[in-house]
């Protein structure tokens, strides 16, 4: 990526981070720099709009190769409010299981965590995630999907 393309990539994941965490600058560019470097154990996923320079949602996921199961932990799923509810966020998602899998084929489970308030229950369970956990005093629900070679 030249030096335009990483400033309006960064613009585009910034406003997604903030609409997901709130206001500040979320990622810097010693950030971004440091994510670009750390490709072999993580994954930022960005979705784009085809022909604009619009960062319509970003991903972020990291594997995790720990006995008995090879796992990814997806950090951050975020999709401008303009685009929820258009299949925008499903597109994302089957995007970041695909990119793990090609990249780490011996992945078995996918863990996220959410907030009960988001709202975001159905849509995970629509891609296959399970709740497995909840922490009420921490706010959040566990998430995982196993695929065929994982056991219970």
């Amino acid at each position: 990526m030249d030096t335009s393309e990483n400033d309006w990539v960064l613009t585009g994941v910034n406003e997604r981070l903030r609409e997901l965490y709130g206001d500040g600058t979320i990622m810097t560019s010693e950030d971004w720099s440091e994510i670009r470097r750390r490709r072999d154990s993580e994954l930022l996923l960005i979705y784009t709009y085809p022909d604009a320079d619009a960062v319509l949602g970003v991903a972020q996921a990291t594997y995790s190769f720990r006995a008995p199961y090879p796992k990814v932990y997806v950090n951050s799923v975020v999709v401008s409010e303009s685009f929820r509810g258009h299949s925008a966020g499903s597109t994302l998602m089957r995007q970041l299981h695909a990119e793990c899998m090609q990249r780490w084929p011996r992945t078995q489970i996918f863990q996220l965590t959410s907030s009960p308030t988001r709202g975001t229950r159905s849509f995970y369970e629509r891609l296959g995630y399970a709740a497995r956990a909840t922490n009420e005093s921490g706010g959040t629900i566990a998430y995982e999907k196993r695929l065929s070679a994982a056991h219970p």
